[in-house]
């Protein structure tokens, strides 16, 4: 993390003899990098990225931007303003010519009448494209009357927003927790709450509405799981309770009263589940599987009553499942609350099966709302902990949040 915050009383006059567009020919040079927002400085991109706009947080009556590529002629970008919108055509030379390589980010400013430069800022292009759509759900600020939601796809590659589904077309309902098998678009699922409850499932074309709920379970499926062979889905069933905080500094707690896993086969619309992921005396929650299918990992805790939600700790354990037969096997502790003094939540495994990233705070497993939470990273094979520090836990006296560094 760079340290945008260092004072400085040194500037360097510095003379350019080329006059072309992008290049000032009397500057003087600030010995820092600029703060921009967001900071896109040090960072990795992929090469199919829609252009990273972002506006310059010094004061100026003028600001000059230059990105160069490793091979190939610089953009400009002019702006009265402090907020810079890279042309797309312009972006997309930047990102082909330095492809695997860095692109520097050169930042002016003009004060009463005078231009200065900082110290230029450098990204990385990665070989490797990123999928090229998101999707996500729409809604209004939490706690507030809500009226009109949606799930909604943007590509990422430029910035056009399209629905998938709005509630408008189903009596203004909720709806959420859509998944999809291996990012594939072809088979996925979204919950519908409300008036209209169920399962809606597109897979082989097709549409169907189910209800996960039988007679034996919590609750329908909550929180879904695809199996990597797009046939089974891992469900928790929840009886979920918020609340919120009379003291200050906190918003609200989201606990489970009761939480077990079931299996959902749909070809057979079978539920199925056993003792190991649905004991009436544990909290099984968050479940998901490894690349190859052959194990299911899930959080668990000892099940504790409401007013002991500060003491609910979660495990990570990890279930063996043969695809074949649908058959659960042993199941073993990998991340223990007891020996990390924290509550793990949302575990994923890695593409090649090597590592698994999750989050730790100090207590429950809906973390969203725990400041505390932080990105933690285990390696399968060693079976290490390390904290990355992509983590954003640390704020400054100014409010301005800050990269932690371990």
């Amino acid at each position: 993390m760079h340290n945008h915050f260092i004072e400085t009383s040194v500037l360097l006059t510095v003379m350019l003899l080329t006059g072309c567009s992008g290049n000032i020919s009397k500057f003087t040079e600030i010995p820092r990098e600029p703060v921009i927002f967001p900071d896109y400085s040090a960072i990795t991109i992929p090469p199919n990225i829609a252009p990273l706009n972002f506006t310059v947080n010094e004061e100026a009556d003028k600001y000059l931007i230059n990105l160069t590529p490793a091979n190939g002629a610089k953009l400009s970008i002019t702006s009265k303003d402090n907020s810079i919108s890279i042309p797309a055509a312009g972006w997309k030379k930047i990102l082909t010519q330095s492809r695997g390589k860095e692109f520097s980010v050169e930042v002016f400013i003009k004060k009463e009448g005078v231009w200065q430069k900082f110290k230029p800022l450098f990204n990385r292009v990665a070989n490797d494209s990123i999928d090229s759509y998101l999707v996500y759900r729409l809604i209004d600020p939490g706690f507030e009357a809500w009226n009109k939601m949606g799930i909604y796809q943007r590509c990422l590659e430029n910035f056009k927003e399209t629905p998938i589904m709005i509630n408008d077309m189903s009596d203004h309902n909720c709806m959420n927790c859509h998944s999809f098998s291996k990012n594939n678009s072809n088979t996925m699922l979204f919950h519908m709450r409300g008036e209209l409850p169920g399962t809606y499932i597109y897979r082989n074309g097709k549409i169907k509405k189910v209800n996960t709920k039988t007679e034996l379970t919590i609750s329908a499926g909550v929180y879904p799981a695809w199996h990597p062979n797009g046939r089974y889905v891992a469900f928790s069933v929840n009886k979920i309770l918020q609340y919120f905080h009379a003291v200050p500094g906190k918003k609200i707690e989201v606990v489970d009263t009761l939480s077990d896993l079931i299996l959902y086969d749909t070809e057979t619309n079978i539920v199925s589940n056993c003792p190991a992921i649905a004991s009436p005396d544990r909290f099984e929650t968050f479940p998901t599987w490894s690349p190859d299918g052959r194990y299911l990992y899930f959080c668990c805790a000892k099940a504790l009553p409401v007013s002991k939600y500060d003491q609910i700790r979660y495990d990570v354990l990890r279930i063996a499942f043969n695809p074949e037969n649908k058959k659960f096997g042993s199941v073993d502790t990998i991340i223990s609350s007891s020996v990390t003094g924290k509550s793990a939540s949302f575990p994923r495994i890695s593409p090649d099966g090597k590592f698994l990233l999750f989050c730790m705070s100090g207590y429950g497993n809906f973390t969203i709302w725990h400041e505390d939470s932080d990105l933690y990273l285990m390696n399968l094979e060693t079976m290490e902990i390390t904290k990355p520090d992509i983590n954003i836990s640390n704020k400054s006296r100014e409010g301005i949040l800050v990269l932690s560094t371990y």
